[in-house]
This record gives structure tokens, C-alpha cells and sequence, in this order.
């Protein structure tokens, strides 16, 4: 009795259904009651959602009678030759996205803010938090995301797979209960059932294409490569950190908007932390679907088109870095003999394996002509694979393994689009800009070879870097932010440099700062690699430039290997096998496109998005892919207009003060403040009546001109770009100066020849800009430019452009 009497007892309030309509607020009740009336509450919405989800389908079933489901198999116009059109018959797919249908009281709200959440990484119970005291309705976490999943109907495939990762149970392992490598049950039991022990995602391409395609809109955006070019999709993949990503990436989509977050397609993630021991299994679902899309192809309805047609879509390349490509090749990787995964050049070891085309001085091993490497083909990768074949024994399996370069038989093999080596790139994002320049970066300080005694003429020292460095940190006001992050202290800080930090220091910080300092003929040596890097960097790469990046980077090389290796045995570490894929760079970019469409830095921008996702410390994996699939699912919202409207409605646009936001509908660009009234001088004046009376055919001879306008301090261009000019800028302390522009003008050759036919030809101009203004003569309202040119712009022997002062405005 005593112990009865000394329980305390907890009471809380209650926010329960019923408990949350006490006029004094929430009822207060004992814990334990709380939790009682919370379980009544969750069964009873359980039940509500049951009971709306038949309602829903009850509706679907009379407002469709043909209707198929979301989980019909689909792909993206990828081969336009292979489609075959037709009209809609009652045995064609139909366009299930047109569902006229009205949310239920309280649904539009809950949907946002499940919106929001998926964006910002919102907890639960600041959802539900938030539902309680700002909705007239609450709506629960599930009943929300299930009314989600009605509607759009992506959802992952869960396949069970070793708790080690070493193998996927698909294809013939789909019914084993052991790992066949590490014998880890499949399996674990849990109340008289067996439970998977672990899992990886797959989401199928073909369900996302089927919602896109059925979207007008959408159909038509596809039609970017139908009428520009007639190569097919690529698939990125990577590894990062304690998980895999396989990702699609549509190329039927403009450039301008292919690799938008919302425009990426996470097909599969495969959990860590160990890497698979047996990728074929993990990608078994994908090829599978890959090679349906590819032969037999799916009947799609196109809602730009509005018929139905059969949709082909082929693989054009695999990108990846060295480390995850030879693992999706079967190749033995670049620690090996036979490293390379383009040739037959056989390495040379010292305490590591080296690629040299020239072996070092008094050894016997076979040179190499690099622009005529002995290439693997197909052909060559397959008779190696029977070779495989022929191992009585792991021994001599190891044996053919390290003699060939290959482990086994990738499961890509069975894609007819794939082709060895061809089909997989070389990434510049890796290759160009982090690992040639930061080794080059290490031999200038004498910090690349562990031997400290070499005294060789490229050998900067301590000082000269730090002049280097201060001079990188005094430009940081200077460099325009779209070149990305301003320049840091290089010495200081090279460790830590990101791909775009890299890129910037090779084509723009790195001769101008090295020409004092090295010799002309190591300035000349690294230059061959600077523009090769540059005509890289071209979007449209023909085949002019193709040849020139070859003669370039032959140049490149042979200066490295003299240079750098000299043939020594103690300097063999310089040939990596970085600097041999370099000697490839021309043939990826045959067999796969330009640079841009195949690097690396959209699947790595991914992963900052994704591993905020992450929220559960048990639970990782699936946390990651429950928010993947949310957003998914929000992404592809859109492609249904009805529900779109609801849920986000048109935003009304804003109406701004004249002297805040000028907008002329004759011009696509957009002025911003702050601004002013601003008088101009009388040269000034001159210079604007020019411009009405040559441009606009006005006369200005008539008094009452305006010697007055508006000025603005920014400008917004037609692709969203701001502006910024000298009179605007704040902060002049840290801001950066964004209003030094390069400016393409036609002008004409002859024009101090009166009396010789025009002939125009666009030459570049650099300004900095004063200011914007808005000026209103006789009913014409025109925007102006105030600049300050250049004085003239030189251009040195390494390349570099210069002016020394600024001439007239």
C-alpha cells in the first residue's frame, strides 16, 4: 500500500480527436489513457483511408473503363526509327493522366506541407505539429501519403540481397537461402515467419516514362534528339560513400534542362557499407527492363501527339569513375597488369603498377607508340571471357584473370547497345580537372615523389608560391560569380579543391600566374594540356577540334614523359594511369559525344541532395529510399493538371512598383533596383540621340528631348542571369565585382573606308557597366546601358589577354 501511495502519476494533455475539442484546450488525462486514445485514433484513420481508397477506385472504375494500370511497362523515345504510330483503339494504352478529380476537405493543405517536408528534410512531428494547430482538418503522415500514392502510383521494388552485399538474390539465385560467397542466410526469423535481412531498390524506369509521355507538355519536350541528333539515353553510375546509385538520365531532353534534379532518374540504390561482391545480380532487374525497351519496345500513348506508338530506347554510354566502371565491366582495375580498359598496354611494377609507353632506362619491358596503342574491342573482350572458360581451377582462374585484365562476364553484355570498351567514357570531371592537375600542382612544389633530393628545373619554391597564393587571394573581388567559387589560397588549401575549383585553375588562374615563375619551355609543355582541356570544355566538338585535342595531348604527353618520368625507374609513380587514359580522351568522345554529356558532375550534385535525406541512424537505407520515392512521386504530380491545380495553383504575378522592377514587354530582359532620377550630361546626350535616331530612325532634332531617365542598378537577362552594375554595388569591401562584361559586336570591317561595301564581322569588347537606364521620348520607352570600355586588349605569346586601363565611356 505504502508503494501505491508514492507512484506519482504523469498527466498530460491530450490532442486527440476527441480530447482537442474541450473548450478550455486540450483535455488533461494520464499518460496512459493519452496513448489508449491515440491508438483509437490511428485505427480509426487507418480504417477512413481503407474506406477512401475504395470509394477512389470505385470512381476510377466508371470514369475508365479502359484505364491500365500505372505499373504498365514503358520507355523514352530514345530511337524515333523504330516507333511505329497508330491510331487510339479501344485495345491501346490511353491517357490515364486526365483524372478529373476533387480532393477531399483537408487534402490540398496536407499535401503541401507533405511537399514541404520532402524539401526541407521536415521531421514527423513538426508535420504533425504543425497540422494540429494550422489546418482546420488534421490529416495524418500515412493517410497523406497514401492518398499520394493513388494518385501516382511510383513505388520502389524491394529486392532481397546478401547483408554483406556480395550478391543480389536475382536471376538464378532467386530462390537460394545462402549467400553463395560468405553463406550469410538470406533470412532471419521473426514470429513463426522469416523476414529479408537486407534489401537494395529498384524503381522502374518504364513507370516514370509512362506518366511523362501521357503529358502533352512533357511528349513534347522529348523531342529534343528526334530533332537534333539520333544518338539514344546513357545511364550514369557511381559509388558514394556506404551506398551505390544507378542513375538514368533522359537525352531526349534539351541540355538546357537534362540534368535538373527533376529531371533524374534514380533507378536503383544498392546498400552499403560493403560494395558488391556481384554487381551482375543488383543490376539484374535493370537489364532486364533494359532489354525488353530495347527489342520489343512498349506501347505508349504520347499526349503531344495524341496517338498511340511503340517506344524503342537504346544505351549510349556508361559513366563512372576508374574504381566503379571496372567493377561494372568485370575488369581487374587499374592496380593490375592490364589496367587499362581501352588497350593492351601491359604496366610495369615498382612497389605499384605504372603505365609508361616507354619502360625505364636498362629494363626490358615493351614500348608503346602512343598514338598507336593496340585497342580492345568487343570482339576481343568476348573471346577473353571464353578464355576465362577454360580455368580447371581458381588457380589457373586467377592466373587467365591477371593475364587477360578480366574477371568475368558482365551482364551489360546482353544489351546489343553496349559496346566494349566504347560504351564507357572517360569522365573529364574526374580525369581532367581533379587527378592530372592536382598531381601536375604536386610536382611543382617537389611535394609528387617521396625523394626530395631531385632538383629539377619545374621545382618551385616555398616563396613563389606563397607570392602564387597572395596573388589568387587579391583577385577574389574580380572574378565574376559565374565562374563559380572566387580563387583560393592554392597552397593553403589544394587538398580540399572541388572539380569546378580545379577546372578554374587550369584554364584560367594557371598560366598567367606560373609564366614568371617556370621556364618557357614547362609553361609551353603545360599549355598543350590547358587547351586541349579548353576545346574539351566546347559544347558542340568537331571534328577539326578532335584533332586538334589529339595533336595536343600527344604533345602533352611526350613533354610529361621527358619532363616529369624522364625514364627513370625512381620516377615511375609520375606514369599513372591518368596520364595514360589521356591518350583515350579523343576515342571516348567519338564513340559518346562531348564532354559535357557524359562527366560526372550531375550524379554528384545528386548526392548533396540526397544525403540530407538520410534521418534514421537504424534504418538508413530505407529512410533514403522512402524520401527518394516521396519525391518522386511529387516530381511527377505535375504530369496530372487536375490535382496540380489543387494542390499548387498558378501563382498570381507580382505587381511591382515601376521604380523597384521595370518590365517592357519589348525587351526580355528585367530591371531591378535600387534607382534613381538621373540627369545627363550634355556628351551623354549626344550619345542617346544617336542611338534613337541610327536605331529607332527618330528624330531628336525637336526641343523638349529628355535630358533625364531612370537609373537602375541591376539587370535580370532573358535566361534568368543577374546583372550587376558599378553604380549598384554595396559592400565594396568583400562583394565581388559582377559588372565587368564581354560584349560580342558586329562591326564593320571597312568602316573607315566610306566608299568600300560593308563587310560585318562579330568582334569581342570588354566594358564595365555604370549603370542601366530607362529613357522615354515621344511614346518610345527604351532600356540604355551606360559602359565604360577597355583600352585596348593585348594578348601575349602564352595566350593571355590583358588591357592596362580604361578608356572612354
Amino acid at each position: 500500500m505504502s508503494k501505491n501511495k508514492n507512484k506519482k502519476t504523469s498527466i498530460v494533455e491530450c490532442n486527440c480527436q476527441s480530447c482537442r475539442l474541450n473548450p478550455n484546450g486540450y483535455k488533461k488525462v494520464l499518460k496512459a489513457t493519452r496513448t489508449r486514445h491515440r491508438i483509437r485514433d490511428r485505427k480509426q484513420s487507418e480504417q477512413q483511408i481503407i474506406n477512401e481508397n475504395n470509394d477512389q477506385q470505385s470512381d476510377f472504375n466508371e470514369d475508365f473503363d479502359q484505364e491500365t494500370s500505372l505499373d504498365n511497362t514503358i520507355s523514352s523515345e530514345y530511337t524515333s526509327s523504330e516507333s511505329d504510330s497508330s491510331s487510339v483503339n479501344s485495345d491501346s494504352p490511353v491517357n490515364s493522366n486526365k483524372i478529373d478529380m476533387k480532393l477531399p476537405s483537408g487534402f490540398v493543405e496536407a499535401l503541401r506541407l507533405l511537399e514541404i517536408k520532402s524539401r526541407t528534410n521536415m521531421t514527423e512531428q513538426m508535420y504533425q505539429e504543425i497540422m494540429i494547430n494550422f489546418c482546420e482538418q488534421e490529416i495524418s503522415l500515412y493517410r497523406v501519403s497514401k492518398k499520394l500514392e493513388n494518385f501516382v502510383q511510383i513505388k520502389p521494388e524491394w529486392i532481397d540481397c546478401c547483408i554483406k552485399s556480395c550478391y543480389a538474390f536475382t536471376g538464378s539465385l532467386k530462390n537460394a537461402q545462402n549467400c553463395p560467397k560468405c553463406n550469410e542466410p538470406r533470412y532471419i526469423k521473426e514470429s513463426n515467419s522469416l523476414k529479408s535481412r537486407k534489401k537494395m531498390a529498384f524503381f522502374s524506369l518504364e513507370d516514370r516514362l509512362l506518366i511523362q509521355y501521357q503529358d502533352s507538355i512533357r511528349s513534347q519536350t522529348f523531342q529534343y534528339r528526334y530533332e537534333y541528333t539520333t544518338h539514344p539515353d546513357y545511364i550514369n553510375e557511381e559509388k558514394y560513400d556506404d551506398c551505390w546509385i544507378i542513375l538514368f538520365i533522359n537525352n531526349n531532353i534539351n541540355p538546357q534542362d537534362r540534368f535538373k534534379k527533376e529531371n533524374l532518374l534514380i533507378s536503383a540504390i544498392i546498400p552499403g557499407p560493403n560494395a558488391p561482391f556481384d554487381l551482375n545480380s543488383f543490376l539484374y532487374p535493370i537489364i532486364g527492363e533494359l532489354k525488353v525497351l530495347e527489342v520489343e519496345g512498349i506501347e505508349c500513348y504520347d499526349g503531344f501527339k495524341e496517338e498511340t506508338f511503340t517506344l524503342r530506347c537504346s544505351v549510349v554510354s556508361w559513366s563512372g569513375d576508374t574504381p566503379a566502371l571496372a567493377k561494372l565491366m568485370y575488369t581487374i582495375g587499374h592496380n593490375s597488369y592490364k589496367g587499362c580498359r581501352y588497350c593492351e598496354i601491359h604496366g610495369v611494377y615498382h612497389n605499384h603498377v605504372y603505365f609508361p609507353t616507354t619502360p625505364p632506362k636498362k629494363s626490358k619491358g615493351i614500348k608503346y607508340i602512343p598514338a598507336n596503342l593496340p585497342k580492345k574491342t568487343h570482339i576481343t573482350y568476348l573471346q577473353k571471357i571464353r578464355h576465362l572458360s577454360t580455368a580447371q581451377n581458381s588457380t589457373q582462374r586467377k592466373k587467365l584473370e591477371s593475364e587477360t585484365g578480366i574477371t568475368g562476364k558482365s551482364i551489360l553484355f546482353e544489351l546489343k547497345s553496349t559496346q566494349f570498351p566504347d560504351s564507357f567514357t572517360l569522365d573529364i570531371m574526374h580525369l581532367l580537372y581533379e587527378n592530372i592537375p592536382s598531381y601536375m600542382f604536386k610536382h611543382w612544389p617537389n611535394s609528387f615523389y617521396n625523394n626530395k633530393s631531385f632538383n629539377d628545373e619545374y621545382i618551385l619554391p616555398k616563396n613563389t608560391w606563397t607570392l602564387i597564393s597572395k596573388q589568387m587571394e587579391m583577385s577574389k573581388k574580380t572574378m565574376l560569380s559565374n565562374f563559380g567559387r572566387s580563387p583560393r589560397n592554392i597552397a593553403a588549401h589544394h587538398e580540399g579543391f572541388k572539380a569546378e575549383e580545379w577546372a578554374n585553375w587550369i584554364v584560367l588562374y594557371s598560366i598567367p600566374l606560373l609564366k614568371n615563375h617556370l621556364s618557357r619551355q614547362i609553361i609551353k609543355g603545360w599549355k598543350y594540356f590547358v587547351d586541349a582541356v579548353r576545346l574539351c570544355q566546347k559544347f558542340t566538338i568537331k571534328k577539326n577540334d578532335l584533332m586538334e585535342i589529339q595533336q595536343l595531348i600527344l604533345a602533352f604527353y611526350k613533354h610529361y614523359e621527358m619532363t616529369y618520368y624522364q625514364y627513370e625507374a625512381e620516377r615511375l609513380p609520375a606514369m599513372k594511369i591518368s596520364f595514360h587514359y589521356l591518350l583515350h580522351l579523343v576515342d571516348s568522345i567519338q564513340a559518346t559525344g562531348p564532354c559535357w554529356a557524359t562527366w560526372q558532375f550531375p550524379i554528384e550534385r545528386l548526392f548533396g541532395m540526397l544525403l540530407p535525406l538520410v534521418q534514421s541512424k537504424l534504418h538508413p537505407y530505407e529512410n533514403l529510399v522512402n524520401n527518394i520515392t516521396l519525391r518522386e512521386r511529387f516530381n511527377h504530380l505535375q504530369f496530372y493538371h487536375t490535382l496540380q491545380a489543387q494542390v499548387f495553383p498558378p501563382k498570381s504575378s507580382k505587381i511591382h512598383n515601376e521604380n523597384q522592377v521595370y518590365i517592357n514587354e519589348n525587351y526580355a530582359e528585367n530591371l531591378y533596383f535600387p534607382s534613381s532620377i538621373h540627369y545627363l550630361n550634355k556628351s551623354t546626350l549626344i550619345k542617346l540621340k544617336r542611338i534613337y535616331h541610327s536605331v529607332y530612325g527618330i528624330n531628336t532634332n525637336e526641343e523638349g528631348f529628355p535630358e533625364n531617365g531612370i537609373k537602375y542598378a541591376r539587370l535580370q537577362s532573358r535566361n534568368g542571369t543577374i546583372i550587376r552594375s558599378k553604380w549598384g554595388r554595396r559592400n565594396r569591401d568583400f562583394s565581388r565585382i559582377n559588372y565587368t562584361v564581354a560584349v560580342r559586336m558586329q562591326t564593320d570591317k571597312y568602316a573607315a573606308f566610306p566608299n568600300r561595301e560593308s563587310v560585318f564581322e562579330v568582334e569581342e569588347f570588354y566594358c564595365c557597366i555604370e549603370y542601366f537606364m530607362v529613357h522615354n521620348y515621344k511614346e518610345k520607352s527604351i532600356i540604355v546601358t551606360y559602359v565604360q570600355w577597355t583600352k585596348q586588349v593585348l594578348e601575349d605569346e602564352w595566350g593571355t589577354m590583358f588591357f592596362k586601363g580604361y578608356g572612354v565611356k
